[in-house]
């Protein structure tokens, strides 16, 4: 039931995004938090706090963005005319979507499970504890590839090619900076902080930690360079991405036996990498020509 609501919530997100509505997707996504953050935080005080009650908070607080969105109502249409021809535009070009974030999240919890099944649940809640700090970074990505997909769109279709590499160009600069700052950060204080975010038995995989940080940027440009292959309507080009880091991150996996937390965050790493590797010649080639080409600014997809 709360599945429903989850994504309707995440529809209006994107769709405000898609419009360049930042400030009115902005709001919904603080209504969320704060709603979510609220009940949790009232649960907790209350001794009450169980899975379902923190899922139905969960629902709670969707529910809440989307009365707020309910407000831009006006700005949104149905056509029926163009139902038929929006839903096979939309099948086609999902339908590589759906392939590359179905293996770039098995990419993403290949390491849970593949220490799980070889060490026990201990050693991946060490490796888990570990990409989660740096995952700190996350939200910044988030933001930050919600305004440019929308954005690198647009560029497609006032300028062409040309100006979907600048947009993406500059984002990637200013990702690869933030992120090697993050990661300095981590290499300085990410060992102290897996002892005070979690417990002090955490303490002592300051490597581990610095390998992951580092695979954040990589993470980050990969996320800048997607957005940049969607507007080009290239959707087919981030799967083919998603399989070159699953295969490499297997591959590495079972070449260095046995694998500890340390050697499944390089073996991570390079996965994270060879795909932007991939990605980056991609887009490259793809973006080369600078004649104008039209695009329909509405295939936008958010979460590369």
């Amino acid at each position: 039931l709360i599945m429903p609501v989850s994504l309707l919530r995440e529809f209006c997100r994107r769709w405000l995004f898609a419009h360049l509505r930042i400030p009115g997707a902005t709001l919904l996504d603080v209504v969320f938090s704060v709603t979510i953050l609220a009940g949790l935080a009232a649960l907790i005080w209350l001794d009450q706090i169980t899975a379902f009650l923190a899922l139905l908070e969960s629902g709670l607080g969707s529910l809440l963005a989307i009365l707020l969105a309910w407000r831009f109502r006006g700005e949104f249409s149905l056509e029926k005319n163009r139902l038929r021809e929006d839903v096979e535009k939309k099948l086609g070009f999902g339908k590589w979507t759906a392939g590359a974030s179905l293996l770039s999240a098995t990419l993403m919890y290949f390491a849970h499970w593949y220490l799980v099944a070889t060490q026990g649940e201990a050693t991946a809640g060490l490796y888990a504890a570990c990409l989660t700090l740096v995952f700190l970074a996350n939200p910044f990505l988030l933001g930050l590839s919600s305004v440019l997909a929308p954005r690198a769109a647009r560029e497609y279709s006032k300028l062409g090619k040309s100006g979907v590499r600048r947009v993406v160009v500059i984002s990637t600069a200013v990702v690869i900076v933030v992120l090697a700052a993050f990661a300095g950060l981590m290499a300085v204080a990410g060992d102290w902080l897996l002892g005070v975010v979690f417990e002090e038995q955490y303490r002592g995989n300051q490597f581990t930690v610095n390998v992951l940080a580092t695979a954040m940027i990589g993470i980050g440009i990969n996320f800048m360079l997607a957005c940049g292959l969607y507007a080009l309507v290239q959707p087919r080009q981030d799967l083919y991405a998603a399989t070159i880091g699953l295969s490499v991150t297997g591959l590495l996996t079972l070449i260095l036996q046995p694998v500890t937390v340390s050697m499944m965050a390089v073996c991570f790493a390079c996965g994270v990498f060879s795909m932007a590797v991939y990605r980056m010649i991609a887009f490259w080639r793809l973006s080369g020509a600078t004649q104008m080409t039209t695009v329909d600014p509405q295939i936008i997809v958010e979460n590369p």
